[in-house]
């Protein structure tokens, strides 16, 4: 299947994520088939890397990819191509972070440096997976949050606490911020955005892509293999590899037909602080990756032997459960860096949240919701303290499942997200209606 084009399908990939029950799971990065490695934009104090892109087709192993490190001449090269990518989606981060342009240009050296690093991380120890059976999964889970306590350090000897914080509320807009520098492109050097343009602009767009994935807990639903139970067996490979292909032209067409509606809130809520010639080029911009993934959706849909035609309405519609009226109980277990486990449990209405302060001092949020098909989702956002005696968001995600009389309402998972330091997360939560 071709690949799906840039800036669309922000929830294809949710639906593996959802099998997972993963608590924390990274935001997808829109534009990606559930099956393509995505880049995380999850809250880090780097940007996440797609680390299988910056080798060719070439690649046969992980040890073969192990080995470049090992070079330091194939090394140097694989830094220099980290470099010339950070210096291309972080154009403005002298003016973000006001900076001088040495300390901009030591940042970046760092950060093409700690991604090198991530990379020969990530296939070295791929590469002693597939020679030896794998070790305790939470204790390299810890090992990863302490390797990203030490690269936050090192930003923060660098810039400061103030600016570390700054740098990490930047790092997730890094893909907003290659779609505003191609608006800017557009427009002429009379019409060039200022940064104030730029961040709000793209703020709006993360904000855009964000209730795409999570705005809609339905869209993140595991959805059963079609006919499965007329099978009366488990699908091949092939059956399953085509229901993937089917979801993800699915999720693609209720995005295109989304599109419209989305485009005009953004239009609107852009025109507060972008000129006309702007807002035109705004819009230009936005038909056209409408048409693009039109034109995609057409061809994958002939590929799998559907007429390219796309419905005006969806072919299959999915009911949609109701949140239940009432209370809801939610119980958390939170294990953070393999340390105490914090216990909370509450009762709260269903549907809205509820906060608590883990022994590990991170400000944990949590959002049950039950439905009237049995379902439920739980919403999970994790806190820190800035520098400005407030809080910060430095990750989310969400657990979902079946409410039954064997689980009731128990899902869980383990995650790292990085803030001040990093953290490595164990959760389990249950959810039952009162």
């Amino acid at each position: 299947m071709s690949k799906i084009p840039e800036r669309v399908a922000a929830g294809v990939s949710m639906v593996a994520i959802a099998a997972t029950g993963i608590a924390g799971a990274q935001e997808t990065a829109p534009g990606r088939t559930p099956l393509e490695p995505v880049p995380s934009i999850q809250f880090q104090a780097t940007p996440g890397t797609n680390v299988l892109q910056s080798f060719g087709e070439g690649s046969k192993t992980f040890q073969d990819q192990a080995e470049r490190f090992r070079d330091p001449k194939q090394r140097a090269l694989i830094k220099a191509e980290q470099r010339k990518q950070l210096s291309e989606s972080h154009r403005d981060i002298e003016e973000i972070l006001e900076l001088d342009a040495a300390t901009a240009s030591k940042l970046l050296d760092l950060l093409a440096e700690q991604q090198t690093s991530d990379q020969e991380q990530f296939f070295t120890q791929a590469a002693a997976r597939s020679a030896a059976p794998p070790g305790n999964p939470f204790t390299q889970m810890v090992e990863r949050a302490e390797r990203e306590t030490a690269k936050v350090q090192a930003i923060r000897d660098l810039i400061g606490q103030e600016k570390l914080e700054r740098y990490q509320a930047f790092a997730p807009l890094v893909n907003d911020y290659r779609q505003v520098d191609k608006l800017n492109e557009r427009l002429t050097p009379g019409d060039q955005l200022s940064l104030d343009q730029k961040q709000r602009l793209a703020e709006l767009w993360h904000k855009q892509v964000h209730n795409e994935i999570y705005g809609n807990p339905f869209s993140m639903r595991l959805r059963p293999f079609g006919n499965l139970n007329s099978l009366g067996r488990m699908p091949s490979r092939e059956e399953l590899q085509r229901n993937s292909q089917l979801m993800t032209i699915q999720d693609n067409e209720e995005s295109w037909r989304r599109m419209p509606k989305a485009d005009a809130q953004l239009r609107k809520q852009a025109s507060e602080f972008l000129t006309l010639p702007q807002l035109d080029a705004l819009s230009q911009m936005n038909t056209e990756r409408a048409n693009n993934l039109k034109k995609w959706i057409e061809g994958a849909r002939a590929e799998v032997g559907l007429s390219p035609q796309i419905p005006e309405e969806p072919e299959e519609k999915q009911p949609r459960p109701t949140p239940l009226a009432g209370k809801v109980k939610i119980a958390v277990k939170l294990t953070v860096n393999g340390g105490e486990a914090t216990h909370y449990t509450d009762t709260v209405r269903n549907g809205e949240s509820v906060t608590f302060k883990s022994s590990a001092g991170l400000i944990v949020e949590v959002r049950p919701t039950v439905y009237d098909d049995n379902s439920f989702d739980v919403r999970t956002l994790y806190y820190e303290p800035d520098s400005r005696g407030g809080r910060r968001l430095i990750g989310e995600g969400g657990q979902m499942g079946i409410v039954s009389k064997e689980n009731r309402g128990v899902g869980g998972g383990s995650t790292v997200i990085t803030g001040n330091q990093g953290y490595a997360i164990e959760l389990s939560t249950q959810a039952e209606p009162v």
